[in-house]
This record gives structure tokens, C-alpha cells and sequence, in this order.
């Protein structure tokens, strides 16, 4: 379907039936998003991989992780990080649904986050968050629903070394 509301076929499509999809691909792929955040926060790390396709890209700053070995390696790592405690806020999530099977993002992070010492007990001292930026993503939809494709951190704003 393109933008103009009409099919490949050329036949017209009811606005209601336009919104109706565009409103499933957004609701799909912000718990996409979303489920990432709780994954990585609980210390499900490694359960992540599972919403990206095989061949997903993921980078960050110095980083980038390229297909499912990396992305299980990578996010396996982040999982035995035990000491870390992370709040990963995710808003303003912006979608542009660009083909049939393929949709691009937009959502802002505020991450806080604080590596427990020795022996230092939770809650985690709170002294602002340590990165502001957003997440860029591509999704695509393949034979198990809408999957990350890529997904670029751009950082914004980080926290001074104290």
C-alpha cells in the first residue's frame, strides 16, 4: 500500500482501512521497542535478539554489532553485567510506515544508568541520566511479524565524569 491509499493492484482503499493498518504496524512495532527496553533492564538481555531479524545491524558510539551471532554475543554480555543497573526511558516515538513490510523510527532515550560496587546495596544512587539521545530503527515484517532491523543510538547528551 502506498501513501496515496491505493493498493499495488491500483484499487482504492477506505481511509478507515489505511488507518486501521497504520495503526497495527505503529502499535507492532512501538511494543517492539518497548519489550527491548524491558529486556534489557530486567536482565533479560540476551532474550533481545529475538526481536531482530537474522541479518539486523545494531550500533551505538564505538560500537557495532552486525547479524544474530554478534547481536547474541553482544547482548549475552550485557546480561552477565549483574552489577549494572539500567532504566532505558523510551519517548516520542515516531513512526513512518514507508512500504508494505518495512517501517522507519524514531524514539527518544534517556537512559540512566549505575554500576554497583562491591558489596553496595540497590536502589542505585540517582544523579541524573547518563545518556540523552535517540534510537533510530528500521523494521520489517517477515513470516513472524515486524522484527528491528537496524538500530542506530545517536547520543545527544552525556553525563560529566565526576
Amino acid at each position: 500500500m502506498d501513501h496515496g491509499g491505493r493498493t499495488t493492484a491500483g484499487m482504492r482503499v477506505p481511509y478507515a482501512a489505511r488507518m486501521n493498518d497504520e495503526a497495527l504496524v505503529r502499535a507492532e512495532c512501538e511494543a517492539l521497542v518497548f519489550r527491548y527496553c524491558v529486556l534489557v533492564d530486567s536482565g533479560d538481555a540476551a532474550e533481545v535478539v529475538d526481536l531482530f531479524t537474522d541479518d539486523a545491524i545494531w550500533s551505538a558510539p564505538g560500537i557495532e554489532l552486525r547479524g544474530r551471532d554478534q547481536l547474541q554475543r553482544g547482548f549475552e554480555a550485557r546480561q552477565r553485567r549483574t552489577d549494572r543497573v539500567s532504566r532505558h526511558v523510551c519517548t516520542t516515538f515516531d513512526l513512518s510506515h514507508t512500504e508494505t513490510d518495512r517501517a522507519e523510527g524514531t524514539v527518544y532515550l534517556t537512559l540512566y544508568r549505575h554500576d554497583l560496587s562491591d558489596g553496595e546495596q540497590r536502589p542505585a544512587p540517582l544523579n541524573g541520566p547518563a545518556v540523552v539521545g535517540a534510537y533510530h530503527d528500521v523494521f520489517e515484517r517477515g513470516p513472524d511479524g515486524w522484527r528491528i532491523a537496524q538500530r542506530r543510538l545517536v547520543v545527544d547528551f552525556v553525563a560529566k565524569e565526576s
